[in-house]
């Protein structure tokens, strides 16, 4: 067999497997059983310029074949390979979500995920000094960014959750990014108390059940909880660190699930209430 052409190319097979959707499943799920090297392989061969469609698809592939090994592993193994498993899907997920912070914004930051629909000045104002201070941030106060989070705070007020739901779900998204941003600069300092509360907000999107039918936000909520997750892990004991990182893949596969193509997607398995 060829290892670097086995099939696994991100998209439904022609001829007989096209009319067997069954056939096709099978074959991906051997992917969480394969020799990950067999992945990385196809991944060095391929760009997110040139293929971006099959490099999102090898990359979702790598971080369940990883995410399933993560499983059998205990203490630090298990951390290593989820980490991996975590960039291969965060890579995935800049594909599939067409990110509203572009690498340009926060160039060793994939994530957080901030959305730009603005819909007044003042949470234009609070967008830019996110942006600012993913940009920039020894240029950018932290008072700047404690603005932006009071102003997406008042932003989502219940009378907007209320009369306007999706306006209430962009602004509660973007209180999670700015959250996380300012919750991992306290980190540093030993203060986890803005990266609890940002877990916190990204859980009141994801309970929402009208969030449901909207996957790009769903997956938004979902890329803001992981990275959250992953900012606790750096700073937490062993133990503790392979819980945060668990549940950072887990959030991460939701949001695959919610955006990715439906015949990638389907070999994600989340437990229920991973993301909540």
């Amino acid at each position: 067999m060829n290892n670097d052409n086995d099939g696994f190319d991100g998209a439904p097979p022609d001829g007989p497997d096209a009319r067997n959707g069954s056939r096709f499943i099978a074959s991906l799920e051997q992917v969480l059983y394969m020799d990950p090297e067999l992945i990385r392989a196809r991944l060095r061969k391929l760009s997110a310029q040139s293929a971006p469609a099959q490099w999102a698809a090898e990359n979702l592939k790598l971080g369940a074949n990883l995410q399933q090994r993560a499983r059998r592993e205990r203490g630090a193994a298990r951390a290593e390979i989820s980490a991996e498993a975590i960039g291969a899907f965060e890579a995935a997920l800049g594909i599939y979500c067409k990110c509203k912070t572009p690498e340009e914004v926060a160039p060793r930051e994939k994530l957080p995920w901030l959305a730009d629909s603005c819909v007044n000045p003042r949470t234009e104002s609070a967008i830019e000094g996110v942006i600012a201070f993913a940009t920039s941030p020894m240029l950018s106060s932290a008072e700047d960014l404690q603005q932006s989070i009071e102003l997406f705070q008042e932003a989502r007020s219940s009378d907007v959750h209320d009369s306007e739901f999706e306006t209430w779900v962009l602004n509660t998204i973007n209180l999670g990014c700015a959250l996380v941003l300012a919750g991992k600069c306290d980190a540093a300092n030993g203060c986890l108390d803005r990266l609890e509360e940002a877990m916190q907000i990204c859980g009141t999107v994801l309970e929402e059940p009208r969030i449901v039918s909207m996957p790009y936000e769903r997956a938004a909520a979902c890329i803001n909880l992981a990275e959250a997750l992953t900012s606790m892990a750096v700073v937490s004991l062993p133990d503790d660190r392979v819980d945060y990182l668990d549940r950072a893949l887990r959030a991460l596969a939701s949001a695959l699930i919610a955006v990715a193509p439906k015949q990638l997607s389907s070999i994600l398995n989340v437990e229920s209430g991973a993301c909540a």
